[in-house]
């Protein structure tokens, strides 16, 4: 929803996400850059982390990298990996940083309003 629909939510915290879900034909790394360009100005911030799993790794860090390279000055964004967590306890950790990420980069944008 991040890339097709950014004005669903303003963020959003992805857990050992599975970037090939398509297998072979790798939809959304392919046209993770065309979907960053046609954003909307809707400010986002989006928290990625995995642990170590290393089929994921890679596809994961592909993202990352286009992320570093492509996204917009209104896409804020945070990578964790965290080798010594797996898939099960992954998750747990993302709530706890990635929400205080976002409320903390909800909280600069926020003041950022009022100024």
């Amino acid at each position: 929803t991040l890339l097709t629909e950014p004005d669903l939510f303003s963020a959003e915290l992805i857990s050992s996400p599975w970037m090939t879900y398509d297998l072979d034909k790798r939809y959304l790394i392919k046209n993770a850059p065309d979907y960053l360009k046609k954003r909307s100005n809707k400010k986002n911030f989006l928290s990625i982390i995995v642990g170590n799993e290393l089929r994921l790794k890679g596809e994961i860090e592909t993202f990352v990298s286009i992320l570093k390279e492509q996204a917009p000055e209104n896409l804020k964004w945070k990578y964790r990996f965290l080798p010594k967590e797996n898939h099960q306890s992954i998750k747990d950790i993302n709530l706890i940083h990635g929400l205080r990420d976002a409320a903390s980069w909800l909280k600069a944008y926020n003041a950022h309003l009022v100024n």
